[in-house]
């Protein structure tokens, strides 16, 4: 088995006091989500309420980058935000790059395919 061993991005945010906190999407997130809120949803799970799914892969993202001050309600009014639907793209990229760079070509492929319909589905749910 070969496993690549890339840094992982983080997603920053500035909030308006000037501090910046920092999320990572990777293993160590999913990791985090298992414990905190069990399995990962379903597509259409997702579907029915995207922005509390999102908030809680960002919220865990956070966790994984230990900024461990950043609430669930926090993440929730970050995604009901006027940046929401920005935020929630790039939580999708990150995780793309992060995840995708493990496959092989066909995988990949699947992979982000499979990434860029959930993207399509939720941002038409996303409030603007």
């Amino acid at each position: 088995m070969k496993i690549k061993l890339t840094e992982v991005e983080p997603l920053e945010l500035e909030f308006k006091d000037g501090s910046i906190k920092r999320a990572k999407f990777n293993v160590r997130c999913l990791v985090v989500f298992a414990e905190k809120y069990g399995d990962l949803p379903s597509t259409e799970d997702v579907m029915q309420d995207p922005i509390s799914h999102m908030a809680k892969i960002l919220h865990c993202g956070f966790i994984a980058a230990g900024d461990t001050d950043v609430d669930l309600d926090t993440c929730i009014n970050l995604l009901n935000s006027d940046y929401g639907d920005l935020i929630a793209m790039y939580i999708n990229n990150l995780m793309r790059e992060t995840f995708a760079s493990q496959l092989d070509e066909d995988g990949k492929k699947k992979f982000i395919a499979m990434i860029e319909k959930a993207e399509l589905e939720i941002m038409g749910q996303m409030p603007t």
